[in-house]
């Protein structure tokens, strides 16, 4: 194989120009800078350099390799683009000005086919190689590659690392054994293929190899960059540490650092590129502010000779390489460089795709630079920075409409392009008042040269962007500065960009301050509309946010602009706001100014800063300049009276009367009083006179004869009650239950117009204070409809978890409506009257400045609520309003016209049955006068009685009391309460002989509660209302009740009378008797009744005291049950009397009480008595042990019920039952019965017996001539039943005894062994077990006892 070896010439590469992702070209690409490509030197063997150089250049660059920096520096992903040269020895050395020239990775190729031949001249070659690397100071960042067949990379299996690479890798590469690399190629080089199309296996070798090759050639072409970076940075330290040098340029540095921003973005890393630019802006910048306070170095003096151009910012990559050489000659300007540096900028920037990063950097660079050549003083023609300015901000404004036409992203920048569009604005006025090109001038001679002078500081090929027609910022500028009308047009197409721009953004302020500008350039053209509404405009906003001075001077303004335009309303509206503006030398604001000035000196001792107060806004005012305010302030003064003055002509020849706001400059209330002599002032009688207290504060310069001052009265109708009552309801539900709230209570109180019997009357009104009260609910209830309604809405899946949560407004379209904008004054014209048919009057006054006071007379209207809503103060034809005053002063009063209401007030608290009680009826007039002797009749429910009295009547006497009366009134005035006095008797209900009293049951039969009704005839005949009703609530005096008792066979009757009145009230109970009925006889034969004691006595009681009375039933030996009454009907009474406290004298008459209870099933059947007796052998019963529970039945009266089924029924916790717990008994066999139930006590203690209930067994009776469907299916009457016992058939003896139980022996013996001979205690299982076996045997036989008649146990 031959040797030879040869070199390789390097490829000639033509660079094109191509556009970057931002649509500019690369920057410097005509030079061929931005063309180059990663340098990587190739040696080796000719033939295969040649073949391999292509596929090389275009693999590296197909994936992107991590590039992991040196000094801990953030790691970047890299797409390397290379260009593979033959290796020049000169061309190795370090270039400390051109760094991408500089090879960061050396390669060798052969191809060697055995170690014979690796031997025998490779190895030399390659160590030669190296030799001179190392000599050249490079020999870090080299690379060999051997290109090899794939079927002739074969080891021995003998020996391992026995290949060529291995070979390789030991004698040359060293500690490096990872720059030693192979390729593998198919069929020898003539068949080279790099990827081959369909691999076979020798094919996919091929192509890893080929990927390996490729990525180490990455990885190590970075990491030569890392190294050739870092000697290049420590050359630029080096250089910029001589800053101080005199012979020390700044372009020279420049040029330096920009290789490697070059290097950076030939890398394609632009974030670092441009933080090599920020640090050359920052460094330029440090060298001009120092120039400001020490001698300026002998470069930047020649930066301050050169003025003669001043060509706008151009981001046209060809114009930045004309000033990029211009830096080279080291004969910049301060705009040439500051143009190149920021263009440098913006195309790292939109390389990044960042563009607002360079929205927010240009304004400040356009700033900065101005203050640069103020800084250094640079001579430059009027107009000329203007232009670039105006050129600058034109050439940015396109760079945005591009990405604008693009994305659609223009919104993002109108932040920063919004002031961009206001300084080319004002920098185009600049260039309009030095070039004569202002409506109301006409160009000089010496003005037409300025032009010419300007466009020749220009380049004309300084510019490619242009815009949508085709024009750029240069054409622009020199058409603008052409004629007048081409310059009227750019400022007013300017003007509005920004203005539109900066309300996009919410700068109003900003965008009004440009239409001032606006208006002034309309005023010159003689366009008055257009300039009005721009001053009207900015009006609005210094209104609104206290800007008294621009106020001041806009009003004026505007004023000037109607003069012209001889619109005489708007004028006199103008007009009066001038003469009526709100100066220092108001009193109101001395006062506060002084205060304020005192207050700061005592404190501090300083110069105050006065705070005035502009109509809810406030604007400092320094006092450092005092003369000069006082001065504007007497200028103001005067020009407040001439406008003042206009006002008042005005006011003559205008032909229709002008409504004007007065609020809040010009008239001002202070304070108001409305006043009422015949009433209370808020609520006033229909015809009455009312009078408004009325205090203003004028800011009028001087006196105003006023034909008339007029306070508007707001009419509101009564509501009516449903809607009141709807609005109450709906303020509840929105209040919290804490507070005190109001609401509507069904009282006592009746008006005579709330009920009435007639259904067809009209829907029903409020009145007076009700009214007043309902329209404050509705006021509160529109307040709450203001507020936002928020809901929570769950949001679930199939499976009911929760997915989501949303928040819904339920009231988004009424609250979220828009607004009103358009409530100005001077923009509607004429402010909306009021209705003033109701309203104070005050004709022929004087308003003098300051304040006022006057009294305002009116005459009531009719029904409602009269609200203060306008004051008109007029003169002549002009009337200047307050509104609102609804709101602001919520000042009202009520016209009503009540009808009389009554209600009834109980002195003593409340009212008892059975008793004269005096009560107390009030009649409120209302708006009536009631004459005296007006008789009312009064007429009681059913139950109740009563009559008139006077104060001193007592209550015990003879007069009989009616349910019908008459009450006779004395005079009344409006609005007054007249008592009358009246005694009533509510009858104790009395019980019927239909309800039944049970055997050891209580029944009351006196109610707790009586509802009675007064209705008393309506005299005034309201509509639909004939009857006044009034509600009276009676409680019982004493609570009594009748019961009858068992003894055994014994029957005893009980009457008792327990105190039940809430207050302290005594009463005599006496004489009580207790007699039997039968039909029309009281007497039962056969039964008789005894009292046993306090049949004789009387006995007082008071609240929850008591007193018994008992009688004894005797029912005669010889009488048969069968022949007593079923039911024993009884009458019981006593008498009882109210008495005094103290004395015990009777305070009202003795009255009776009767009632007439009834007794069933009175007679005792059966008398049950139970024991318990221990097991056999012991002497008391033990827990855990099986004792006998005996129960004894005794029949004692002759019944049909002999079957009874008995059930033992223990507390389980207590007793378990282990014999029969329940079975049926026939008594028909013997009259005593003994049964035996075998229980076990559980627990030890004195012990309550096992309880025993015994039911009513009744067997079926048996029914002959049944058919198969009733045997197949029976009826429920054809099965046994139990029914219970009525109480008092069945004496219990035994129900409060105990048994004394002790605690079981054994457990107490165990308890007291050792702890190490402790054995399960058997008892507690067996003892489960065995309570499960009885208690199941126990269920058994008591199935079977109730399911037939078979077991029935009957015992002797």
């Amino acid at each position: 194989m031959a040797t030879a070896r040869s070199t390789v010439a390097r490829a000639q590469l033509k660079p094109s120009l191509s556009l970057d992702p931002t649509g500019f070209p690369p920057a410097d690409s005509p030079s061929g800078d931005n063309a180059k490509k990663t340098i990587i030197t190739v040696s080796g063997q000719a033939s295969i350099v040649e073949k391999l150089t292509p596929g090389l250049s275009g693999g590296l660059s197909t994936e992107a390799v991590e590039w992991k920096r040196s000094y801990g520096r953030a790691t970047k992903i890299v797409n390397l683009d290379a260009d593979f040269l033959p290796l020049d020895p000169e061309r190795v050395q370090l270039n400390a000005r051109h760094l991408r020239d500089i090879p960061v990775l050396h390669t060798f190729w052969i191809e060697c086919p055995d170690l014979d031949t690796f031997k025998a001249s490779v190895k030399d070659e390659i160590l030669q190689w190296i030799t001179m690397l190392r000599k050249c100071g490079v020999g870090q960042d080299w690379m060999v590659t051997i290109v090899e067949p794939a079927d002739v990379r074969k080891t021995s299996k003998l020996l391992a690392r026995t290949s060529v690479l291995d070979k390789l890798k030991q004698d040359v590469g060293g500690r490096q054994p990872d720059r030693c690399c192979s390729l593998i190629v198919n069929d020898g080089l003539v068949r080279f293929r790099l990827l081959p199309k369909y691999p076979t296996k020798n094919d996919s070798r091929a192509a890893e190899s080929w990927q390996t090759l490729l990525h180490k050639v990455r990885v190590l072409a970075l990491q030569g960059y890392n190294r050739v970076l870092g000697k290049f940075e420590e050359n630029m330290r080096s250089e910029r540490e001589r800053r101080n040098d005199p012979n020390w340029n700044f372009c020279d540095y420049f040029l330096l650092q920009e290789e490697l921003a070059f290097t950076y973005e030939m890398l394609g890393v632009y974030d670092e590129a441009l933080v090599q630019y920020d640090e050359l802006d920052a460094l330029f910048t440090q060298f001009i502010l120092n120039s400001n306070v020490t001698e300026s170095p002998l470069w930047l003096q020649r930066l301050a000779e050169s003025c003669s151009n001043w060509s706008g910012l151009s981001l046209n990559p060809v114009v930045n390489h004309v000033l990029r050489n211009v830096i080279v000659s080291k004969n910049p300007s301060l705009l040439d460089l500051r143009n190149y540096l920021f263009s440098r900028q913006c195309a790292m920037i939109l390389k990044v795709h960042n563009p607002l990063e360079m929205a927010k950097r240009s304004l400040s660079f356009l700033h900065n630079s101005v203050q640069e050549i103020n800084i250094l003083e640079l001579s430059f023609p009027k107009g000329s920075i203007a232009c670039w300015v105006f050129l600058s901000c034109l050439e940015i404004l396109l760079t945005y409409e591009k990405y604008s036409d693009s994305s659609n992203r223009i919104q993002l920048y109108c932040l920063h392009t919004a002031s961009l569009w206001e300084y080319a604005r004002s920098k185009l006025l600049e260039l309009g008042n030095l070039c004569g090109l202002m409506p109301n001038m006409e160009p000089s001679s010496k003005q037409i040269h300025r032009v010419v002078e300007l466009s020749s500081g220009i380049r004309d090929d300084h510019y490619v962007s242009v815009d949508r027609k085709g024009r750029n910022p240069i054409e622009k500028l020199k058409e603008a500065l052409s004629s007048k009308q081409a310059f009227q047009k750019y400022y007013l197409e300017l003007s509005e960009l920004a203005i539109s721009t900066y309300k996009q953004i919410g700068r109003i302020r900003s965008a009004r301050y440009i239409g001032i500008d606006l208006a002034k350039f309309y005023l010159l053209l003689e366009q008055i509309p257009q300039a009005t509404t721009f001053l009207l405009d900015a009006l609005k906003t210094f209104q609104g946010e206290g800007w008294d001075p621009l106020e001041w001077q806009t009003l004026t303004e505007v004023a000037h602009c109607y003069r012209k335009l001889d619109e005489k309303e708007k004028l006199v509206r103008t007009c009066a706001q001038i003469a009526a503006f709100k100066a220092m030398n108001q009193p109101e604001d001395k006062e506060e100014v002084e205060r304020g000035r005192e207050e700061k000196d005592d404190q501090t001792g300083a110069a105050p800063e006065i705070r005035m107060k502009t109509g809810g806004a406030r604007c400092s005012v320094s006092p450092l300049n005092n003369k000069t305010n006082e001065t504007e302030d007497e200028d103001n003064a005067g020009e407040r009276m001439n406008f003042f003055k206009e006002l008042l002509a005005l006011a003559e020849q205008i032909p229709t009367e002008v409504n004007i706001d007065a609020c809040p400059n010009m008239v001002k209330i202070v304070s108001c009083q409305i006043t009422n002599r015949s009433s209370t002032a808020l609520k006033v009688i229909s015809g009455a006179e009312v009078t408004l207290a009325l205090e203003v504060f004028s800011n009028f310069p001087d006196e105003i004869q006023c034909d008339e001052i007029a306070v508007a009265l707001a009419h509101t109708e009564p509501l009516p009650v449903a809607l009141v009552l709807e609005a109450e309801k709906k303020k509840l539900r929105k209040t919290h239950s804490g507070g005190a709230k109001r609401t509507l209570s069904n009282s006592s109180t009746s008006s005579m117009g709330a009920k009435g019997s007639n259904s067809g009357r009209s829907t029903p009104m409020l009145s007076g204070e009700d009214a007043a009260a309902s329209q404050e609910s509705l006021n509160d209830l529109s307040e709450e409809s203001h507020r936002l309604v928020i809901m929570e809405q769950f949001d679930r899946k199939q499976d009911k978890t929760l997915a989501a949560t949303r928040l819904l407004c339920r009231n988004a379209a009424q609250v979220l409506k828009r607004k009103d904008s358009s409530g100005m004054i001077l923009r509607d014209g004429n402010i909306k009257k009021s209705d003033f048919t109701f309203a104070f009057r005050l004709t022929q006054v004087s308003l003098k400045p300051g304040r006022n006071r006057f009294e305002l007379n009116t005459v009531a209207g009719p029904v409602g609520k009269y609200d203060l809503s306008q004051l008109s103060v007029q003169h002549k034809k002009l009337n200047f309003i307050v509104a609102n005053l609804k709101e602001s002063l919520s000042k009202s009063f009520s016209v009503i016209s009540e009808l009389p209401s009554m209600n009834i007030n109980t002195s003593l608290g409340e009212l008892l049955c059975g008793v004269k009680e005096i009560v107390t009826l009030s009649i409120a007039t209302g708006s009536q006068t009631i004459q005296k002797g007006t008789v009312l009749k009064v007429t009681c429910s059913r139950g109740l009685k009563g009559q008139q009295t006077e104060e001193a009547e007592p209550l015990k006497g003879t007069e009989e009391l009616q349910s019908q009366f008459e009450i006779v009134l004395p005079e009344g005035n409006p609005f007054e309460v007249l008592q009358v006095r009246l005694t009533l008797l509510a009858e104790l209900p009395v019980a019927t002989s239909s309800i039944v009293v049970k055997d050891n049951k209580g029944q009351n039969w006196i109610q707790s509660v009586s509802d009675h009704l007064i209705r008393i005839d309506n005299i005034w005949k309201s509509p639909g209302n004939d009857v006044v009703e009034l509600p009276l609530h009676f409680i019982r005096p004493f609570h009594v009740s009748v019961r009858l008792t068992t003894s055994y066979a014994k029957k005893i009757v009980e009457i008792s009378v327990v105190g039940d009145c809430a207050k302290a009230t005594w009463f005599e109970i006496s004489n009580p008797g207790l007699i039997l009925m039968n039909g029309d006889k009281d007497e039962i034969k056969g039964i008789s009744l005894e009292a046993i004691c306090g049949g004789e006595d009387s006995y007082e009681i008071s609240k929850d005291g008591s007193c018994t009375f008992f009688y004894d039933l005797n029912i005669a030996p010889e009488v048969e049950t069968r022949h007593l009454p079923t039911v024993m009907k009884t009458r019981a009474t006593l008498d009882y009397c109210r008495i005094d406290e103290i004395s015990g004298d009777h305070l009202d008459d003795k009255r009776s009480i009767q009632i007439m209870p009834d007794f069933v099933d009175y007679t005792t059947l059966y008398i049950l008595s139970s024991r318990i007796l221990a097991a056999q052998g012991a002497e008391i019963c033990r827990s855990a042990t099986i004792c006998s529970l005996i129960l004894d039945l005794e029949q004692v009266s002759p019944t049909e019920h002999t079957s009874i089924m008995y059930e033992v029924l223990a507390d389980q916790a207590v007793w378990a039952v282990c014999g029969r717990a329940a079975a049926v008994i026939d008594m028909s066999s013997a009259q005593r019965q003994t049964i035996h139930v075998e229980v076990m006590p559980l627990v030890g203690g004195h012990l309550a017996l096992p309880k025993v209930r015994l039911s009513k067994y009744i067997v079926p009776q048996e029914g002959s001539g049944s058919s198969a469907k009733q045997n197949d299916k029976r009826d429920s009457s054809s099965m046994s039943k139990l029914e219970p016992f009525s109480p008092g058939q069945i004496f219990n003896a035994s129900r409060f005894q105990r048994v004394h139980v002790l605690a079981n022996a054994s457990r107490k013996k165990d308890s007291t062994a050792s702890s190490d001979q402790q054995p399960q205690p058997p008892s507690l299982t067996s003892l489960s077990l065995e309570m499960q076996s009885l208690s199941t045997r126990s269920l058994l036989l008591q199935s079977q006892a109730i399911g037939g008649g078979s077991n029935t146990i009957s015992l002797p």
